[in-house]
């Protein structure tokens, strides 16, 4: 798990002030969470879908909020996107996953300055 949060940190470091960069990172039960990344702030934003709508539909208010200084992260839930099947359980865990991956790297941002 240390070696995905790496990853993910390595990634939004890296990346360009507001494009659209892929990123995944595991759930606590095994399974994948697809999200695109936008900016470099040091404020977090987590962009969660609802209904018949998936990441690409958070495009323009990420790339606002990239543009107004956020680092935005919009997220697909297991139900969308590359995943299958989505239950009561595993939104929850989509949710607290996506929360812990993205806190921690804020964390170490904070720390490192």
């Amino acid at each position: 798990m240390n070696t995905v949060r790496a990853a993910i940190l390595a990634f939004m470091l890296a990346g360009p002030s507001a494009a659209q960069m892929p990123v995944s990172f595991p759930t606590s039960d095994g399974g994948l969470i697809h999200a695109n990344q936008y900016g470099r702030g040091d404020r977090g934003v987590v962009l969660a879908h609802g209904g018949r709508f998936n990441k690409e539909s958070w495009l323009q208010q990420a790339l606002l909020l990239a543009t107004a200084g956020f680092r935005v992260l919009a997220i697909d839930f297991r139900s969308e996107g590359r995943e299958a099947e989505l239950r009561g359980a595993q939104l929850m865990k989509d949710v607290n996953s996506t929360y812990w991956a993205h806190s921690t790297i804020f964390e170490k941002l904070a720390r490192s300055r």
